[in-house]
């Protein structure tokens, strides 16, 4: 074969022309020659055209490709059909300025050098005033065949590849050019080591020298570079060796030895001047990119395939990589990483290794050590990132003074998820006393939920990112390397980097825990079957082609008990729904979702790929005869979650409450709740949809769309709707969890319900109903027990509350039964009344009774009086709390407009008699709510939070525009 053949002549031409590769565990990273080339540069020798295998005929050709430049040559190759072509060689030293020509391509069998190194550390293009200059436009493709095959930049020399998105400047193998022609026989498509790869040098600071007596202070240090490219480093830290953007290098990296490698690109000394921006290294023998000290950055960069390190620094590199997506091949080498960082040895050369690393996706194999390394002194900010795949640990960090410079500041690891199968530190017994990774803000320790692999889900959505800006980074809200609103389809890698090496669509197959069902397709998608009764963890993948169905009574773990400590012979486990994930329950199932007291619902979606819990009915448009999309409910349970906190009703005689004693069984057979854990945990549901569900057996056995049952405040509920339930949207039935951003919409009951004890919180609520409801129902209603004085007493504090009724409700709001409640900055219209406030015991709560009910900053716009009087409204009741000192607004007419979940209802927008009602701040009550100054749920025009995610009454995702 003809890299064969090239192989061996390489092993026979001078050292002059050798390529010598070298690897940053050295002290002296490239051994090279003792002499480096200066001087004029001199032309080519006599090319040696490609033999052996022929190429097809209509692969390439040189054309009528300008071939005058004294380093080009036009050479005859044989083709597969028997006859001949001309193609272009490229070799030697250049020179002169070489302008390659698109449609043409190049081949390269040794080193090419674009001019010769041009002096000692200077801040000068070049000592004698010369500089060479190689122009590769957009859409070129530069093969290297053989060990001998490397592009060199020398120092003054300057590389000008820009390429475009649609079409990249590609350099890969001859044998990767014959194989993407239709020639076999010549390797195959993981093949490494098939060239050598590009070299660039400059005259940017190192802190390694080759010569004794260099100084590194004043960045007279220099030293010997990859594959005899000469010399690199010196004192111009903004140096300038030209532009590589859409660039693609494949195949490369020669490996002789472990002391003689090469790169796909070798950054060497190169300066900040330079500009590299959209560059995937694919399939390459040693590392992707390695930064040899200098102050180069890069941004938008994917290494795919590579056999050792990905992203690899030494030498005293002080730049930045933005944007980084990383996934190794297989059959590694040994001791390989995501990311290596050094310093040198020793460990404080100046200047020090101290690049700054933001939105990298790091998803590593079972092959790696970890997914990321630093050691040997390097300081780095590494932030904004994921570490996740099958790597044995997340990350590694080595020696005394790596730990010393994250410990002291100088180093920064923050907003980085990591997820390994092992622990997410290595310990080398080096980790100092209380060391650990969660001590930095924002660094989460947990299982990744990625969309498609490579989108952050739920989880990466809940990590808040590191400011860059003071990096000279673009600012960015997410962590990883793409946006939440990227996808396989559109996000910054798509097009230009090599295909069938991301974004690979893979076959459809249920996940551990489920079943493949053998029914037809639901919504065109493969049906896995949810177990009845989860023993162990299950996650729910997100794929194009999968969706998840319950068949019946769906629980998740079995009852752990009322106490901390779960019932030894109780059984815990955690259902986990990713972004994007569809769940429908069966058609004539009868089937709900509970999370039972010990185990958790971990449904985590995102704005742009909510997880949604619907009916079979819905998705194959089979609803009952007459209906429409509008007035559809109940056609399953809904969502049941089981916790430990207090609650003040008890089944069992005996019971005390005040100990925590008190449980009771929930209803619709979703087994017991309540306890003594006010903090417990029930899991995550955020960016969740549930539809059409709530069905009614009886008045005393009625399905909530989620009912949170002694849930404890250790459970997070944020960014949730609730559509078109069957009976309430939303009920607590005691316990202490909080809620966020909710949208009740379409329900045939009330919208939020509480009793049996709840003192949680909710901010920020969008109530609408639907039509044809339910007798006795309101926007909001609130109880504590009977006897009315039961504790712990339902006391909720509630702000923001956007409360849109109709003529079929009987007030907005109603509290009863003894139960208090603190509302502040809330609207409540198009109801006949706006509250209403039934027994003594709950009146009595206003006037100081503990707890204290208060009302403040309202706008109360109702067909009927403020308060509906059933004849039992204390005699000052509404002069004293419904009043201006209040900020209650009992008579102007409601200004809301913008979007509707329902066609002819009001809009959540607020305009002018909103914004005279002076709101409330509720941070200075309790610091759990955010400080408003507007009232209702949504600020104005440009708060888009219930946007995109949610769903309106014909069943469209409501547009985020």
């Amino acid at each position: 074969m003809t890299s064969v053949k090239n192989f061996r002549r390489a092993l026979l031409i001078s050292s002059a022309s050798l390529a010598i590769f070298a690897c940053s565990d050295t002290n002296i990273s490239s051994p090279g020659t003792t002499t480096p080339p200066v001087g004029e540069p001199t032309g080519p020798t006599t090319p040696t055209p490609p033999t052996g295998t022929s190429i097809p005929a209509s692969a390439t050709g040189a054309g009528t490709a300008d071939v005058s430049h004294p380093n080009l040559t036009r050479v005859t190759v044989a083709t597969a059909d028997g006859g001949t072509t001309d193609i272009v060689q490229i070799s030697g030293t250049v020179a002169t300025d070489l302008t390659l020509e698109t449609g043409v391509v190049y081949y390269l069998n040794e080193t090419l050098s674009i001019g010769a190194d041009s002096g000692a550390a200077s801040t000068t293009a070049t000592a004698d005033g010369k500089e060479v200059v190689l122009t590769i436009p957009a859409g070129t493709t530069v093969v290297g065949d053989g060990s001998a095959a490397s592009l060199i930049i020398p120092r003054g020399g300057k590389i000008m590849a820009e390429g475009t998105a649609s079409s990249p400047i590609v350099f890969t193998s001859y044998a990767e050019f014959q194989r993407q022609n239709g020639i076999t026989n010549v390797g195959t498509e993981t093949t490494r080591g098939e060239w050598g790869g590009i070299m660039i040098n400059g005259f940017a600071p190192i802190n390694v020298c080759d010569t004794t007596g260099d100084n590194v202070a004043d960045g007279g240090c220099t030293k010997e570079g990859e594959a005899n490219s000469g010399v690199y480093g010196g004192d111009n830290a903004a140096d300038n060796s030209g532009v590589l953007t859409y660039v693609r290098v494949e195949h490369g990296g020669v490996v002789l030895n472990d002391s003689n490698e090469a790169n796909g690109i070798a950054f060497q000394g190169v300066g900040s001047g330079t500009t590299v921006n959209h560059i995937h290294i694919h399939n390459n023998l040693d590392d992707g990119v390695e930064f040899f000290g200098g102050t180069v950055s890069v941004d938008h960069l994917v290494v795919t395939g590579q056999s050792d390190d990905a992203i690899d620094w030494t030498d005293g590199w002080t730049g930045s990589v933005q944007y980084a997506l990383v996934t190794p091949g297989t059959n590694l080498r040994d001791d390989a990483y995501g990311i290596e960082g050094d310093n040198q040895r020793p460990n404080d050369l100046l200047p020090r290794s101290a690049p700054v690393i933001s939105n990298a996706t790091i998803l590593g194999n079972d092959e790696w050590v970890a997914g990321v390394r630093f050691r040997r002194g390097s300081a780095v900010k590494f932030v904004n990132s994921i570490v996740a795949g099958t790597a044995p640990f997340g990350m590694d960090i080595d020696d005394a003074a790596t730990y010393d410079l994250i410990i002291d500041g100088t180093s920064k690891i923050e907003s980085v998820m990591v997820d390994a199968t092992g622990d997410a530190l290595r310990n080398d017994d080096d980790i100092p006393a209380d060391f650990a990774l969660t001590n930095y803000p924002n660094v989460v320790v947990d299982t990744s939920s990625l969309l498609n692999k490579y989108f952050p889900g739920g989880q990466e959505q809940a990590v808040t990112a590191f400011d860059v800006t003071g990096e000279g980074l673009e600012a960015v809200d997410y962590i990883g390397a793409f946006s939440p609103t990227e996808t396989v389809a559109s996000n910054w890698a798509a097009g230009w980097t090599k295909e069938g090496t991301v974004f690979e669509e893979e076959a459809a197959t249920c996940p551990t825990g489920t079943t493949t069902s053998s029914s037809d397709p639901v919504d065109g998608k493969t049906v896995c079957d949810i177990p009845l009764n989860i023993t162990s963890d299950v996650r729910l993948s997100n794929g194009d082609d999968l969706i998840y169905r319950l068949t019946g009574a769906t629980f998740i773990g079995t009852d752990g008990g009322k106490e901390a400590a779960n019932v030894p012979s109780s059984v815990q486990a955690t259902l986990s729904v990713d972004a994007g994930v569809t769940v429908f329950a069966q058609s004539g199932a009868e089937a709900y979702l509970v999370a039972s007291r010990g185990s958790k619902l971990e449904a985590v979606g995102t704005a742009a790929a909510p997880v949604v819990f619907t009916a079979e009915e819905v998705l194959t448009n089979n609803i009952k005869s007459g209906e429409t999309l509008q007035h559809t409910r109940g056609y399953w349970g809904g969502i049941m979650l089981n916790g430990k906190a207090p609650v003040n009703v008890c089944d069992t005689t005996g019971d005390t409450v005040a100990d925590g004693g008190c449980e009771k069984t929930g209803e619709f057979a979703s087994g017991s709740y309540g306890g003594e854990v006010s903090n417990d945990d029930s899991g995550a549901l955020r960016y969740v949809r549930v539809e059409y569900a709530g069905v009614i057996v009886n008045d005393d056995n009625e399905a909530n769309g989620i009912a949170a049952q002694g849930v404890g405040s250790g459970t997070e509920i944020e960014y949730v709707q609730i559509h078109n339930n069957l009976d309430d949207g939303i009920e607590f039935f005691g316990g202490t969890v909080d809620a966020k951003h909710i949208v009740v919409t379409g329900q045939s009951d009330d919208a939020i319900d509480w009793t049996d004890g709840w003192v949680g919180r909710v901010q920020y609520a969008i109530v609408e109903p639907g039509e044809t409801l339910r007798d006795d129902a309101y926007g909001i209603e609130g109880d504590n027990q009977r006897p009315n004085d039961l504790l712990p007493r339902s006391a909720p504090q509630l702000s923001n509350l956007t409360i849109i009724g109709n003529s079929e409700w009987v007030a907005g709001a109603r509290i009863r039964r003894g139960s208090g409640a603190t509302v502040a900055n809330t609207v409540i219209t198009g109801a006949p009344f706006g509250w209403d406030i039934d027994d003594a015991s709950t009146y009595e709560l206003f006037d100081g009774t503990t707890p204290v009910s208060d009302f403040s900053s309202m706008l109360l716009d109702n067909t009927g009086d403020e308060l509906r009087d059933d004849g039992d409204i204390p005699a000052t009741f509404i002069a004293d709390h419904f009043d201006a000192d209040n900020n209650i607004d009992t008579i102007s007419t409601t200004t809301l407009g913008g979007f509707s979940f329902f066609g002819n209802a009001t809009g959540v927008v607020p305009s002018t008699a909103e914004a005279a009602v002076t709101a409330k701040d509720m941070s200075t009550v309790d610091a759990w709510f955010e400080a408003t100054d507007y009232i209702g749920a949504v600020k104005d025009a440009d708060d888009k939070w219930y946007l995109g995610w949610t769903i309106d009454s014909s069943r469209n995702v409501t547009s985020a525009n």
